[in-house]
């Protein structure tokens, strides 16, 4: 872990400080620091390559997050599918969203504009304007223009939330300069609760991420932010932040299908998730712990399980064909000069 990060206005930056506590986590051990830098090691040996696990979670998510794991018992794998009978699931039940400047963009995320870049002093040029049209499905968007400074508008969350995970959703288009952001600020711990950054495409792009604000929040504001030292633009629409409740369906049952259903087995592979790769035969290909590659299947996978990439063969004869035109050429290079030889006497 680096010690020498510092925040810079505007950005959102995940500082040593918010890791402070690793010293505490049982699991880890420090092992050396040099200046700012300290190197930690863990006594859990992590699992590796492809494995079989009888034992997991399923959440009916599109983008299952790892905050997610916290839910789930330690040793347990979360996949991403349907609810599976006899295995425990998380459910996540949305309330009605707490911020929402609907269709027409009204609120105060439509204005009035400030400067957020506050540390630097500068001349500050930045603009918001709600334009009617153009958004997604044809409603109104708002388009952050700056030429020196960040531009940014923000709302604190009303008094309804108390704590939780919230659901960000939002759609942007980047025009020009530096890329959208924005920043969920936690009053207290006085940071942006970490999510993931948003697309910086010239098209209309959907966002949806869930923020897990820490202990300690006793409320929050959110951002909509661009902007630096050049011309930046940059538009956002579709704006909602939802409240939502984890809780858990089918917590007691075992990852086993009832008596006279057939059972469920996993097969995790080493990589990273990937539609090229395929397993066992017949099972069905998820998303395991928000990263990995995974296989559901009702019979228990051979051992070891049967896990390749799909352009294997394609792979394997390209560099075979490269292997065979390289020994064509040594070939052809050896007779020329065996020609020229027997020529020159």
């Amino acid at each position: 872990m680096r010690g020498d990060i510092d925040q810079f206005p505007g950005r959102q930056i995940d500082l040593p400080q918010n890791y402070r506590d690793l010293a505490l986590d049982p699991h880890l051990v420090l092992q050396k620091s040099f200046g700012p830098l300290s190197l930690f090691a863990t006594d859990i040996q992590p699992q590796t390559g492809i494995r079989t696990a009888s034992r997991f979670w399923t959440i009916q998510e599109r983008a299952a997050d790892l905050g997610m794991l916290t839910y789930i018992p330690s040793g347990f794998d979360l996949v991403t599918h349907s609810p599976i009978p006899g295995v425990p699931s998380i459910v996540v039940d949305r309330g009605d969203p707490i911020i929402e400047p609907g269709s027409e963009f009204r609120g105060a995320l439509g204005g009035p504009v400030q400067d957020c870049q506050t540390a630097i002093p500068h001349a500050s040029q930045v603009n918001a304007d709600v334009i009617d049209k153009g958004g997604p499905g044809g409603g109104a968007f708002l388009e952050l223009t700056s030429t020196d400074g960040i531009a940014c508008v923000s709302q604190p969350l009303p008094w309804v939330w108390k704590s939780g995970p919230l659901l960000v959703e939002l759609a942007t288009r980047h025009i020009s300069g530096d890329v959208p952001h924005i920043c969920l600020l936690e009053i207290g711990p006085q940071r942006c609760s970490p999510l993931p950054d948003l697309p910086a495409n010239a098209t209309w792009s959907n966002y949806r991420a869930i923020a897990y604000p820490e202990p300690g929040t006793r409320s929050l504001v959110f951002y909509l932010t661009a902007g630096g030292d050049s011309l930046s633009i940059n538009e956002f629409a579709s704006v909602r932040l939802t409240s939502i409740a984890v809780r858990v369906s089918n917590s007691s049952g075992p990852s086993a299908a009832p008596s006279g259903a057939p059972a469920a087995f996993l097969t995790v592979g080493g990589e990273g998730y990937s539609a090229n790769w395929a397993g066992p035969a017949g099972g069905e290909h998820v998303l395991v712990d928000g990263l990995f590659d995974g296989w559901i299947t009702t019979y228990p996978p051979g051992q070891p399980p049967n896990v390749h990439y799909m352009w294997t063969p394609f792979v394997t004869a390209g560099y075979m064909a490269t292997m065979l035109g390289m020994l064509l050429a040594v070939l052809a290079l050896a007779g020329h000069w065996y020609y020229k030889k027997r020529r020159l006497r």
